[in-house]
Parts: structure tokens; sequence; C-alpha cells
């Protein structure tokens, strides 16, 4: 079908060349070509490149969840004094640990696990707010890890000084600051890079 370029009169005559109504010359003009065409051009062009989102998807379905259940595992045994039992195989009762050096360090084992249940909470939080896009998502999970971190760090400072123990910051503990660090630097350049997402 043609239509007047001119006074838009439509004829049904393929063959036509000038219109019928304004003597203007025609031109082949499909209107479904020409709208398919430019929704073509719209979403090659206009639609922002789009970023891997595997890392995201483990977080929200896997590592938040599973993250908050270790954490409320853990969290009992610092309540209970188990925690000894547990990470001595058996040799080391909350007892013997409470009889040496008091009820000042039963105290810090529970103030140290509601502070690990209030994580475990964090993480379901948080991950609720970056499945649903919220623009708060990612920087709840800089504080979670960042807060994580320095809850140990005061934990075992409190332990060495009612413990008197100079091993408490080994190499182990070390190097769980610093793959913290670098894993909170991962996660930041990564949402960066995805931050047009999160704006609810």
């Amino acid at each position: 079908m043609k239509y007047c370029s001119n006074c838009g009169n439509p004829t049904n005559d393929d063959n036509q060349k000038f219109c019928l109504k304004c003597g203007t010359a025609l031109q082949t003009t499909d209107k479904n070509m020409s709208f398919n065409n430019t929704q073509t051009s719209y979403n090659s062009g206009a639609t922002a490149p789009q970023h891997p989102m595997k890392w995201f998807k483990f977080l929200i379905y896997f590592a938040l969840f599973f993250g908050a259940f270790l954490e409320l595992c853990f969290a009992i045994n610092y309540i209970s004094g188990d925690i000894y039992f547990v990470q001595t195989n058996g040799q080391v009762t909350a007892d013997m640990v409470y009889g040496i050096y008091g009820a000042t360090l039963k105290i810090v084992d529970v103030l140290y696990g509601i502070l690990v249940i209030c994580a475990a909470v964090f993480s379901i939080v948080t991950r609720f707010k970056l499945s649903k896009y919220k623009k708060e998502g990612p920087m709840f999970l800089y504080i979670l890890y960042i807060a994580g971190a320095v809850m140990g760090l005061i934990y075992n400072i409190a332990v060495a000084a009612i413990t008197r123990a100079s091993g408490i910051f080994n190499m182990s503990f070390i190097m769980t600051l610093i793959i913290t660090a670098i894993i909170t630097w991962a996660n930041y350049k990564y949402f960066e890079k995805r931050k047009d997402l999160f704006v609810r």
C-alpha cells in the first residue's frame, strides 16, 4: 500500500505513481515494517549492556541463607559454651574453661552469641533487600561482611584480655580478616557495575 507523504491519502493501487488527491509522487511505505525496524533499533541501541548475574543469584538463593544457618549454629555453641567442646574435639568442656577464667568469659561468649544471632537475622534481611533490588541492598551486604569482621576482632580482643593469651591473633585469624576485606571489595566492584538495577 502507498501513502502520500504530503496529504496522507492512502491508495490500494501499488502501481499508482502520483497521489490522486494532491498529485504528489508516491512512495511505498509498509507501516508494519517501519514499526518493526523502529523496535529493532530501540532494542539494539537503547538497552544498556547486560552484566552476568550468577554471583547475585548465588548470594540470594544460597550463600546468605546458608551463612545465616551457620551463624545460628555458632551462636548456639557460644551461648551454651559448647564452642570449647567443639573446637577441642571433646577434650575441653565449658565448665573447665569457665572454672579457670570465671564468669566474665562466659558473659563475653553469651554476648557474642547474641550478636551472631543478630548477624544471622541481618543476613536474611540483606537477602530480601537484594532479591527485591532495593537501593540499599548492596550496602547491607557490605555492612554484613564488615560487621562480622569487627565482631570477631572485638571478641578476640576481649578473650585475649580475660585469658591473657598471647596467641589469640594467629595467622588463621589474620587471614580471615584479609579474606573478608577482599570479598567486601570484590562485592563492591561487582555491584557498582550493576547499581542501575538497584533503584527501588
